[in-house]
């Protein structure tokens, strides 16, 4: 399940199958990434049933690699650094994005008749085919998928699981990330499959709730 404060999950059987996680399984990796409502994701390298914690309780801290260069970023994120993977692929970071675009280029977008609007709304455009939307879309797509490449490299997991605000959209999302973390993982690790976990933004109540009745 996962903790409520970092979203870092205990090896529980009947909570990770319901998170999408099988416990049979030899390795799996699982991020949740951030939502406009919570900036900050996790994950977590689950092994046959075990959950890699590390030395100092950090293991799996996989929303905190540092993916992007600090001048890319203009905030710290809640952990201290800045230019975290949970900052450049998050729902809330799409619309930052998308809203960047708009200010900084003169490019057609049915997103420009709106005041305010959110990933979702991102998402559908480029689902459209509204190039402004997918510039947004693909840039989040493709530092997650780097950092599944780079993970996946050092780990070698038998699947990744995907979950949090972005996961929403499926396999506008998927598909996306899986051409990029091919282009960034060794060959033997190219076919992993990209999936996504099941309980989406409720996964941290879930694990919250089975803490207490624990």
């Amino acid at each position: 399940f996962l903790r409520a404060a970092d979203a870092m999950p205990a090896p529980v059987r009947d909570f990770l199958c319901r998170l999408g996680a099988d416990p049979l399984r030899p390795a799996e990796l699982c991020y949740y990434s951030g939502t406009p409502e919570k900036l900050y994701g996790g994950g977590w390298y689950h092994i046959c049933g075990r959950i890699l914690e590390g030395a100092h309780g950090s293991g799996g801290e996989i929303g905190h690699m540092v993916m992007m260069a600090e001048d890319e970023v203009d905030v710290f994120c809640n952990c201290g650094l800045r230019g975290c993977l949970e900052q450049a692929s998050s729902a809330s970071r799409v619309i930052d994005y998308a809203k960047k675009l708009l200010r900084e280029t003169d490019m057609d977008s049915c997103l420009r008749i709106l005041d305010n609007f959110a990933a979702k709304e991102v998402c559908d455009a480029c689902a459209a085919g509204d190039k402004l939307a997918t510039m947004a879309i693909d840039r989040c797509c493709t530092v997650l998928g780097r950092a599944l490449g780079l993970l996946g490299t050092c780990f070698d997991p038998e699947i990744f699981l995907i979950g949090g605000g972005m996961a929403g959209a499926g396999d506008l999302i998927l598909d996306r990330v899986r051409k990029i973390y091919k282009r960034y993982v060794f060959q033997a690790a190219a076919e992993t499959p990209i999936a996504l976990a099941t309980l989406g933004n409720d996964a941290g109540i879930y694990g919250s709730a089975k803490m207490v009745l624990d």
